[in-house]
């Protein structure tokens, strides 16, 4: 197995731009406002590796279904089958999801909150699921995929942040951290629907019904127009 294919596979690129966000807000943002928060330096890290994992075996699980519309629609760029052969594929995303999620729980439980263990458990499923199943339905696998790019920012304000406080710089960094999910959310969905637009040979071939196949480029371009507005 190539490393650069690999990298590739996991989507190295996002995964750093998720380490880049989060360390900027806990360790710049929060600290230059004083922000009251609840993680320690060791929790902070079993929680972004979390996130890394599961976002990484996301990755993977997309490529495993996505294989035949990739060999249509990006011949050149398709890694499993041509660099990673399936059965090492589905190993790595077992491995990641199932390591993700267990550092997920074991924070969980470290910080006597146990019911958070499902925020985890929860996306993992929501990741296979879309792969398998709502990824072909118009809007609605593009909605999932964008919440849970939300999540990645949104959940430092689940874990870390007290939220009783009544102090202004702790009002005024949560509404920062809304905005800043909010503004991922629906960068996220114009991006998902310009890919399904690329996409739309290779899906047409496997029977998806994606916003484009299903009401037609120009249509769906007038959407992508409304979300930028």
């Amino acid at each position: 197995m190539k490393l650069v294919a690999f990298l590739n596979l996991i989507r190295w690129k996002n995964l750093l731009l998720i380490i880049y966000v989060q360390l900027l807000l806990k360790f710049i943002v929060f600290s230059t406002f004083h922000i009251e928060t609840h993680l320690t330096s060791i929790q902070f890290i079993l929680l972004l590796v979390s996130i890394l994992f599961i976002t990484a075996s996301g990755y993977i699980i997309n490529d495993l279904s996505d294989i035949e519309a990739d060999l249509v629609n990006k011949p050149r760029k398709v890694i499993i089958t041509k660099h990673i052969s399936i059965e090492k594929a589905q190993n790595l995303y077992f491995w990641f999801n199932s390591f993700g999620v267990i550092l997920g729980v074991i924070l969980s439980l470290n910080i006597k909150k146990p019911s958070y263990a499902f925020i985890f458990i929860g996306t993992s499923l929501l990741l296979y699921f879309y792969s398998k199943k709502y990824k072909s339905k118009p809007l609605i696998g593009n909605i999932i995929v964008s919440l849970l790019v939300a999540l990645s920012i949104l959940i430092l304000y689940i874990f870390d942040i007290h939220k009783i406080s009544q102090e202004n710089n702790q009002q005024l960094i949560i509404e920062v951290i809304f905005t800043l999910t909010f503004f991922a959310f629906i960068l996220n969905i114009i991006r998902e629907i310009i890919k399904d637009i690329e996409d739309v040979n290779g899906d047409y071939k496997l029977k998806m019904r994606t916003l484009p196949i299903l009401i037609g480029k120009t249509r769906t371009k007038l959407i992508i127009s409304i979300f930028y507005l």
